[in-house]
């Protein structure tokens, strides 16, 4: 399967920075190059090792969906910075010529911490956003580039006591490692996604659904929700129309649903919510807040159609059910029993 990453340039050019970085610090680590020829090796080591946490910061802001990232003048002010810790590391004592070769002194720790203090303060931002987001899948993401400055500040550490190039070039490998678990991270959401809504896909649900069944504190409920008269919408207003009207459906569960509930567009106009909660009473309030997001959303709806819903839920019963199935289908027969009274109620005042 093709990964396609966000803003995979930026991606791409850290990365190519990165494995540049760590083929020159082993080469030093083999060679140990003097004179003009390890002058300039040594300056490429830097170079790359800065300018990969530049692309990498532009990458997380993008990510991030950072409105200011947009424009080219602010990525060239940002630059600004690295492009100085770089052209005047020799002249800040960063990088010393003794005893025939090139080392990278005290001072060099300075500059890393300047470098990666930076990208620490996207990592929290990140970090921050994750709590923030209802989405699960959204969630992960964030932590996913929150947690990129764990494995350099842990190097980092290691690290201190050795501060001459090549006995320990292992800050890039930890860079290498983040990558690598970000493209991961990326590729698993590829998977169990479904990227028109932003929410979990069936057959990730179904997964999500199988692990819970086995391993839950309290009751566990399944909530399915269907809308009602999509098809009105799609041949009236056309499937443009009904599409708005589905991302409209997953943005009132986004609100409506509990953020430690797992959601999931179950195919077609038909979603699925799974959680655990300690009485009934606290299912019955999540369909009416359900509910009332989509009255907020008639009000204000200024399109000619309305975005209805048929809510049901079930609770898992080890003793009555056999398989995930079973759920999935009392959950289905509750949905369908809201639905046929919709439908009752509608021809009665018809009539």
């Amino acid at each position: 399967m093709r990964v396609k990453i966000p803003y995979w340039k930026y991606f791409v050019t850290a990365m190519l920075f990165i494995d540049f970085g760590c083929i020159i610090d082993a080469y030093f680590g083999l060679v140990s190059p003097t004179g003009l020829h390890g002058f300039v090796a040594c300056y490429l080591s830097n170079f790359s090792r800065v300018f990969a946490a530049y692309y990498w910061l532009i990458y997380s802001e993008h990510c991030q969906h950072m409105r200011y990232i947009r424009y080219s003048i602010i990525k060239y002010i940002m630059l600004v910075p690295f492009v100085l810790i770089s052209v005047f590391a020799y002249k800040f004592n960063v990088i010393d010529y003794n005893n025939g070769a090139y080392f990278y002194t005290k001072w060099y720790l300075v500059e890393i911490c300047i470098i990666y203090g930076i990208l620490l303060c996207s990592c929290l931002k990140a970090l921050y956003k994750s709590f923030q987001r209802k989405n699960y899948q959204y969630r992960k993401e964030y932590r996913n580039l929150g947690s990129f400055f764990l494995y350099p500040a842990l190097f980092i550490l290691i690290q201190i006591p050795n501060t001459e190039i090549g006995v320990c070039p292992i800050i890039s490998l930890s860079v290498v490692i983040c990558c690598v678990t970000v493209f991961l991270s990326y590729q698993s959401n590829m998977i169990s996604r479904d990227f028109f809504t932003g929410l979990a896909n069936k057959s990730y649900m179904l997964k999500i659904i199988s692990g819970k069944i086995h391993y839950h504190n309290d009751d566990l409920y399944l909530i399915m929700i269907d809308g009602l008269g999509f098809k009105k919408i799609n041949d009236r207003y056309g499937h443009n129309e009904g599409d708005k009207a589905i991302l409209q459906i997953a943005e009132v569960l986004k609100i409506a649903v509990p953020r430690n509930y797992a959601i999931a567009r179950f195919g077609g106009d038909e979603f699925l919510a799974l959680g655990e909660a300690k009485n009934e009473e606290f299912i019955k309030k999540i369909v009416e807040e359900i509910a009332l997001q989509c009255r907020k959303f008639n009000l204000t709806n200024n399109k000619e159609w309305n975005v209805e819903l048929s809510v049901g839920y079930a609770k898992y019963d080890k003793e009555k059910m056999d398989s995930i199935l079973d759920f999935i289908d009392a959950a289905d027969k509750s949905m369908y029993a809201n639905k046929r009274k919709f439908y009752e109620a509608l021809e009665r005042k018809i009539a």
